[in-house]
C-alpha cells in the first residue's frame, strides 16, 4: 500500500465512524463513539509514526496531548449512564 493510501484511508475511517456516531444505524446499538475513538487513534499513531523526532519536543506538543485526553476524558464522561447495573423486567 503507498503512503498516500494511508492517510487517506485513516481519513475515510474516521468519516465513516463519525457519520455512524451521529447516525446510529442501528436500533438499540451502543457505544458508536468507540469505532470513532479507534479511528482517531490510529489517525494519530500513523501519525506519530510518520513525524520527524523532533516534532515530539516542545511545549506545543504537550498542549495537543493534553487537549487530546482531556476531550477524551469527556467523551468518557459523557456516556456514563447512572443505570447501567440496573436490569430491567
Amino acid at each position: 500500500m503507498k503512503m498516500t493510501a494511508v492517510p487517506a484511508a485513516l481519513i475515510a475511517c474516521t468519516a465513516v465512524s463519525l457519520l455512524m456516531l451521529i447516525l446510529q444505524p442501528v436500533p438499540g446499538g451502543r457505544h458508536y463513539e468507540y469505532a470513532l475513538l479507534q479511528a482517531l487513534a490510529l489517525t494519530a499513531i500513523w501519525g506519530l509514526a510518520a513525524a520527524r523526532p523532533r516534532t515530539f519536543f516542545g511545549k506545543r506538543t504537550l498542549a495537543v496531548v493534553l487537549f487530546c485526553g482531556l476531550v477524551l476524558g469527556a467523551v468518557n464522561l459523557a456516556v456514563r449512564r447512572p443505570d447501567a447495573e440496573i436490569v430491567r423486567a
